[in-house]
């Protein structure tokens, strides 16, 4: 790391830990707040008279927590952009390309661009005119230790596709856990979701238990729209969250966002300064991402293998266990009926003298 960027590296850090405070508290609030609602709706399952209303209150909660969840989800983003251009302070190498002047003569002693390098962020962001421009820049930079850099900003612009749809499979699998430290957003929605299934099974049972939703079609009708609703914030959640995990907005692809505006924003301050990185482990095939067609044929390709493997495993153990069962068989019998010659005139002596001894 240079030393002009050791004074903005700890202000971006005390920002991400103040990020993730926020995330800690929001969290807390709505379990401790879902504790005391959750007994109530336990408390009226004996009263069918507010079955209705529970039902309404059940569903309402559920979507107030949704609002929280979509708080949150804005807070991972933020935590992200603060952990990428972090990353990025870390890597940068400045030299300069006069020999008779020294890198610190060419820029001050602490150098502070995180709000101009975030506003231009979300710029290109919003205009594909002004990504389509970030894209050029990052393919003239001369970078050594990323020398895929456009590729790897055209990749990551194509990660969020269908993400609603594969943003489930973080949620409900565990195969993307072994990687990585950030899995916070993971947990933090699974909690979540339980919160809003047990919100729902309430909501259920005080609808369809004793007829209460033939008391009102309209009232019924709504909570019906109101699940739809849910659903829907559900699915534009999970499209957010896989782009936070492994789609665009991930802590790899903000470092690489923000890699060729912080090189041209100090290119064009000092215009003798080569902007370089050291040690990035971060290349095109990481975002590489297959087509949609491949991705099947490669799982489905996957899991015949994985079965013939298993299948064969278990032919093969099959036939050890029958192998040894039959040898031990062999054995038995080999033993039971080769017995020594000494042994055999010992039992005729012993039954000799056994019936001598009787007569």
């Amino acid at each position: 790391m240079q030393s002009q960027n050791f004074a903005e590296y700890k202000a971006v850090r005390q920002e991400l830990a103040h990020v993730r405070t926020c995330i800690t508290t929001y969290v807390r609030y709505v379990v401790v707040g879902a504790a005391p609602a959750l007994w109530f709706l336990a408390g009226r399952t004996s009263e069918p008279h507010s079955a209705l209303g529970m039902s309404f209150a059940a569903i309402l909660l559920s979507l107030m927590s949704m609002l929280i969840l979509f708080l949150l989800s804005y807070k991972f983003t933020s935590h992200n952009r603060c952990a990428g251009y972090s990353k990025l302070l870390t890597h940068e190498h400045f030299i300069s390309r006069t020999s008779n002047r020294n890198v610190s003569t060419l820029l001050d002693r602490c150098i502070f661009y995180w709000e101009i390098c975030v506003d231009r962020l979300r710029a290109a962001d919003s205009d594909p005119a002004r990504f389509q421009a970030l894209l050029n820049l990052s393919g003239e930079l001369n970078l050594p230790d990323m020398p895929d850099l456009k590729e790897i900003l055209g990749s990551i612009a194509k990660r969020d596709r269908l993400a609603w749809l594969k943003g489930w499979a973080l949620i409900f699998s565990c195969s993307h856990e072994k990687s990585g430290s950030w899995k916070l957003p993971i947990y933090i929605a699974r909690i979540f979701g339980a919160i809003n299934l047990i919100l729902i099974f309430f909501a259920a049972y005080f609808l369809f238990t004793g007829d209460a939703y033939r008391q009102s079609l309209p009232g019924f009708a709504v909570i019906v729209l109101l699940c739809g609703l849910l659903i829907v914030l559900w699915a534009v959640f999970v499209a957010k969250l896989y782009a936070q995990m492994l789609g665009s907005q991930t802590v790899e692809a903000f470092c690489c966002k923000f890699t060729p505006l912080r090189a041209q924003l100090l290119t064009e301050i000092s215009p003798d300064l080569e902007y370089r990185l050291r040690g990035v482990s971060i290349r095109a095939a990481t975002f590489a991402q297959q087509a949609p067609h491949q991705t099947r044929r490669f799982q489905v390709q996957t899991v015949l293998s994985s079965f013939k493997r298993s299948l064969k495993a278990k032919t093969m153990s099959a036939r050890a266990s029958l192998a040894l069962s039959l040898h031990s068989r062999r054995v038995w019998r080999h033993r039971s009926i080769s017995i020594p010659p000494g042994n055999l005139i010992l039992v005729f002596v012993f039954l000799v003298v056994l019936l001598s001894a009787k007569s």
